[in-house]
């Protein structure tokens, strides 16, 4: 795996591969491969923080298809992408690729909606659980939980972490109008066929683009839904103890009540003994 010090891309060398120097399909800059594969590998500390930072930044915003080492050889393939003459079979080609970014497109749609729907029940049941706390008191089983706060910042992690997954994202799109007019005004000779071929390897790119984000979002929405349930299950415990500890409350009032009772029977009934007529 090579890394470019210019445009931080990451690209595998080809098989077979024993030259020196090779262009970086980020940049076009000829790199040097025998310095950047005989480099000191980090220390253990570093690839951590590395790590980390990277698995934090995945969940505020969407991975960039341009520096995606993928994604850049499936778009350098497109560009040297030279279909054959003469070949109608591409129509269906051009077809099952419409077919298959329109699946991609409403995957995506599909994703959106269910983070919409996980935010919104996130933010219902967190507001609920604050604002019944809020009007209970602190002196209800609710208000003197110390399980309240954990559900409501979990609740609020899920409506966070689907509200960013909402975010703008870029993704790779078919040949612009403009490209595609200047593939055809380049090739004199270029036919019917083989324009629908360059126009399926141009969807075949936006597939792979799209495909990426989608992968990103199903994994938002896996987040969200967990921190979903894992506020579901801290309120269910939060109700669980409060009626224990209602219920424990009653039980240790109940003997005091008994007590201060027959307390303030005993003097009732001397007095009654001592007002009674003697024989």
């Amino acid at each position: 795996m090579i890394h470019c010090p210019l445009c931080r891309v990451r690209f595998r060398l080809p098989l077979g591969f024993k030259g020196r120097t090779i262009g970086c399909p980020g940049c076009w800059k000829v790199l040097d491969v025998t310095n950047l594969t005989n480099e000191k590998p980090p220390a253990w500390r570093k690839i951590l923080l590395a790590t980390l930072l990277s698995w934090l930044d995945s969940w505020r915003r969407p991975p960039d298809p341009a520096r995606s080492a993928g994604f850049i050889e499936t778009r350098q393939w497109a560009w040297d992408y030279n279909p054959s003459p003469l070949r109608e079979v591409y129509e269906l080609a051009l077809e099952f690729a419409e077919k298959r970014y329109e699946e991609m497109r409403n995957l995506s749609e599909t994703l959106d909606k269910k983070l919409d729907d996980v935010a919104r029940t996130s933010l219902a049941i967190g507001v609920l659980i604050a604002t019944a706390a809020r009007v209970l008191g602190a002196d209800s089983s609710l208000g003197r939980s110390s399980l309240l706060i954990p559900a409501v910042i979990v609740f609020a992690v899920s409506v966070l972490v689907a509200v960013l997954s909402r975010s703008p994202t870029a993704s790779g799109t078919p040949l612009e109008i403009r490209g595609l007019l200047k593939v055809i005004d380049d090739d004199k000779e270029l036919t019917r066929s083989q324009t629908q071929a360059v126009l399926a390897s141009s969807y075949h790119v936006a597939v792979v683009a799209t495909s990426s984000i989608d992968k990103w979002k199903a994994r938002q929405l896996w987040r969200a839904t967990f921190f979903l349930l894992v506020g579901i299950a801290l309120l269910i415990a939060v109700l669980v103890t409060g009626r224990l500890s209602a219920r424990d409350s009653s039980e240790k009032q109940a003997p005091e009540k008994r007590n201060q009772t027959e307390t303030d029977a005993t003097p009732e009934t001397r007095s009654r003994k001592s007002v009674a007529p003697s024989r």
